[in-house]
């Protein structure tokens, strides 16, 4: 029968078994004092039981001692309940097996499907730095969910101040109720009745100008002013084309050569013209409505200074002073916009302003969530904007370098071959002449042009690497033909497939024999060869192409998908956003439903707005 000391080393070797890892905690000295240990005791085996929210781990104090701090931290923290020689923390305990990581290996790693603000916050519980531990290969991801909340706060805090901003134009409700209460007490009897109906419209004046969501009259006001501001804009794209202007009628021209005679003093019936009479009476109409409506807004708005330094004020304002001065210029001074269509005039430019007709359209989209993040994503990726002008502008900068003095070099290097070749008295065959010896790249500024179109990957086409007359066949033919008129044997003509000379007739070319044959054939052939690559000076110009489009698709590829991400970011953010508000709304509404049924015996069916 076995004694206690074997079974109490027979328990000790396997309980080392069960733990592999904690091995060599166990030496051979604990094994031969085998007889004065007691395994219940876990100060004896080196053992620290922890409670992680309800989770038990049985840690050995040589693995925490590893990371001194958080052995200390851990004994400070921590509540130690004697009863079951434990230390309780209220902590996560999927996180804690982070930190016994740490303390086993000395280096801090973090499973990607951990939020990283709250892995950051919940390490640094346990006296982790993660910020400074954290290894390369995880740091990524901590970095880029931190980021990420940083964005998504900018991007709910500038919606809030943007809402915020509007008291500046419509004083919010606790100013409304201080202004009136103080022009109230002011007056008595019908007038005070009128102040507080002179208040109250206002308010519902202003909410019907700027929140078409706010009520059906806001809708429809909505939908007439924008269906005004596009006319307008028609209107302006429609008065530059001969199709909607008709020639001046007598009387018109004698009106305004009145106004005008050094204008229309030289000019017969025919050759001025004006806008179309159905569209001329339409614009008065549209124009008084965008009159209308910005005069409402001033009347309706608190905060007059505040009013005119707004963006949106200063797009109105500049939308409708066009119209107004082009037709006193017309009336008075007889100068009509668009008249001559090889003119640009006074009218023209001023009419130029009429261009803000296109910016406020930003006034209509900027209540659809997706305009408004488009124009966010683009205010806050500036710096990733100026990296792509900066990569943009270098790559301009060599690729219009290189194209210049290749193409430069190289019309001098064909012109001066094709002088030499007619000097020495080639033939003079009519399908071996070519054009275009002179380079389109008259100056770097082409160059630009050029490899912007070219990096962008729009390519115009009215500047292009040419093909010079000279590639690598002819001019060995030419020099075999120098040959041959030397020797009086036959030279050959490689645009044709049959072999030709000046000194025989049709009938002796029958008669050629296969060597000739064999010649042309294979002189036919490097030509073609060569021709689809071009000169040899033409190769230069157009690898210089090929590398500036292959950088251009790079760049995009590099720098698009930044701009896309950010905006996927923020627009899923917003709508989860406005999914959430129209949750809480539809609860709350709801929720006082049910209370005022429960005083009113479920009479009522729904609440107002």
């Amino acid at each position: 029968m076995p004694s206690l000391s074997d079974l109490q080393r027979q328990q000790l070797i396997e309980l080392s078994k069960t733990d592999f890892e904690n091995l060599h905690f166990i030496d051979e000295n604990s094994l031969e004092c085998a007889e004065s240990l007691d395994l219940d005791n876990l100060d004896v085996l080196g053992l620290i039981r922890l409670n992680i929210s309800g989770t038990r781990f049985e840690v050995l104090r040589a693995t925490l001692l590893n990371q001194r701090y958080i052995y200390d931290k851990l004994l400070h923290d921590g509540i130690y309940r004697a009863a079951q020689q434990e230390y309780y923390f209220d902590r996560d305990p999927a996180i804690f097996k982070i930190v016994l990581w740490y303390c086993r290996y000395g280096e801090l790693h973090v499973p990607h499907h951990y939020c990283g603000p709250l892995l950051e916050r919940e390490l640094a519980l346990w006296g982790i730095q993660s910020v400074i531990e954290i290894q390369n290969c995880c740091v990524s991801h901590l970095m880029d969910t931190k980021s990420r909340l940083v964005s998504l706060k900018k991007f709910e805090n500038f919606f809030k101040e943007e809402m915020e901003s509007e008291p500046l134009l419509l004083p919010n409700s606790v100013e409304l109720e201080e202004h009136l209460s103080k022009d109230l007490s002011k007056a008595h009897g019908w007038r005070k009745r009128i102040k507080e109906a002179l208040i109250a419209l206002r308010k519902r004046c202003w909410k019907i100008l700027d929140h078409p969501s706010s009520s059906f009259p806001a809708a429809v006001y909505a939908v007439i002013l924008s269906v005004t501001v596009l006319y307008t804009v028609f209107s302006f794209v429609a008065s530059t084309s001969e199709r909607f202007q008709r020639p001046m009628t007598p009387g018109e021209v004698a009106f305004y050569s009145a106004k005008h005679p050094a204008w229309y003093g030289n000019r017969t019936d025919a050759s001025a013209k004006i806008k179309v009479d159905w569209l001329t009476f339409p614009d008065w109409i549209a124009f008084g409505t965008l009159t209308f409506d910005f005069c409402v807004r001033f009347i309706c708005c608190k905060n007059k200074l505040a009013y005119f330094k707004n963006n949106y004020t200063i797009i109105d304002f500049l939308s409708i002073l066009p119209f107004y001065i082009n037709e006193l210029l017309k009336f008075f001074c007889g100068i009509v916009e668009f008249s001559d269509s090889s003119y640009f005039g006074p009218a023209e430019y001023i009419a130029f302003l009429k261009i803000t007709l296109f910016m406020r359209l930003l006034r209509i989209g900027r209540h659809y969530r997706g305009l408004q993040v488009l124009i966010y994503t683009l205010r806050t990726s500036f710096r990733d904007l100026m990296l792509m002008g900066v990569f943009v502008a270098l790559g301009t900068l060599l690729f219009s370098t290189l194209i210049f003095f290749c193409e430069k070099s190289d019309s001098q290097t064909a012109a001066g071959g094709g002088a030499a070749g007619g000097a020495s008295g080639a033939t003079d065959c009519s399908k071996c002449n070519r054009q275009g010896t002179d380079s389109r790249f008259t100056s770097m500024f082409d160059g630009f042009w050029w490899s912007l179109v070219t990096m962008t990957t729009v390519g115009y086409g009215d500047l292009v690497p040419q093909t010079w007359p000279e590639p690598v066949a002819m001019r060995t033919l030419a020099h075999f033909q120098r040959h041959c008129h030397t020797t009086g044997e036959r030279h050959y003509c490689p645009f044709r497939r049959l072999p030709l000379s000046r000194h025989t007739s049709a009938e002796q070319c029958r008669h050629l024999c296969v060597s000739d044959i064999y010649w042309t054939h294979l002189t036919y052939f490097v030509y073609h060869l060569t021709i689809g690559v071009g000169t040899t000076s033409t190769i230069t110009g157009r690898i210089v192409g090929s590398a500036c489009a292959l950088s251009g698709l790079l760049l995009i590829a590099f720098t698009v998908p930044i701009l896309v991400n950010h905006f996927m970011l923020y627009y899923s953010h917003s709508q989860i956003v406005h999914v959430s508000k129209s949750s809480v709304q539809e609860y709350a509404t709801k929720a006082l439903l049910a209370k005022v049924n429960s005083f009113a015996g479920g009479k009522v069916k729904r609440m107002r707005k």
